[in-house]
């Protein structure tokens, strides 16, 4: 994916390098007997493209060997703010000198992210 905050991590087995990766969203939906090889996650930007961020894990899933991906979830993580832009009520946006006095400008929080996690699987 092009907007991807952070690579995706893999843990688990390789096997030799796959051509075709098939995407499910529930292990019911595989009709095929398989082993899971391993869990995949990754941190996507809002702005993120889901069929491009699909291409993406498919192509990592091809480079460990995997048949099949079951993405086990996209959930919203929000980013963590200054406790003081909290109690302002936003996010500390810049800081400017007035005069003899700094100007604090607060706003809302704008990044928030993605967690995608998933598993690869190899069919026996």
């Amino acid at each position: 994916m092009l907007g991807c905050a952070t690579p995706f991590q893999y843990t688990g087995k390789s096997y030799p390098v796959t051509t075709q990766v098939d995407i499910y969203f529930s292990p019911n939906d595989v009709k095929k007997p398989f082993e899971v090889m391993g869990t995949i996650e990754g941190t996507l930007s809002q702005s993120s493209d889901f069929n491009q961020t699909m291409e993406k894990v498919k192509n990592e899933a091809r480079k460990q060997g995997a048949d099949a991906v079951i993405i086990a979830g996209i959930e919203l993580i929000p980013t963590p703010t200054d406790s003081t832009a909290t109690e302002k009520g936003g996010e500390l946006v810049n800081q400017s000198l007035v005069g003899s006095h700094t100007k604090i400008n607060y706003g809302t929080p704008t990044k928030s992210y993605d967690q995608l996690k998933g598993q690869f699987i190899k069919y026996k």
